[in-house]
């Protein structure tokens, strides 16, 4: 079984890819959504909402969005590695909040930096808290 130990970490990096993608793509729908269908039409100027309150929720929808993706982007990249999890882990954890900082740097939008780091210690968390159970 040694190709399958070899396939598997093959994957791990286009299946942590995988998986940002698609809560991204999530995300961005959500926030399309939100937008565009509960925004008072008198609220719409240019294709964006000047609602404060619509304003507020797409606010924490993208910055739910950039948590869960941290989080998700953990846990699959830790379940696919075939072994030395805690380091697949650690090494996701901080490329992930290096490139989450990079990205924050030149948007200028640090709190979505918190919201990574805040998805990504729940991650661990829950990745660390699987990983410490006995195995059966």
């Amino acid at each position: 079984m040694k190709s399958m130990h070899t396939i598997r970490w093959l994957l791990v990096l286009p299946a942590a890819v995988a998986a940002w993608s698609l809560v991204a793509f999530a995300s961005l729908a959500a926030h399309a959504v939100v937008g565009s269908r509960l925004c008072p039409p008198a609220d719409m100027v240019s294709g964006m909402c000047g609602n404060p309150t619509i304003r507020v929720a797409l606010e924490v929808l993208t910055h739910t969005g950039v948590a869960l993706s941290a989080l998700v982007v953990l846990v699959v990249a830790v379940s696919v590695a075939p072994s030395r999890k805690l380091n697949v882990l650690w090494l996701f954890l901080v490329v992930g909040l290096g490139i989450a900082g990079a990205l924050s740097h030149v948007i200028g939008a640090w709190s979505l930096w918190w919201a990574a780091l805040g998805g990504a210690i729940a991650g661990s968390l829950l990745v660390g808290r699987v990983l410490r159970r006995p195995s059966a």
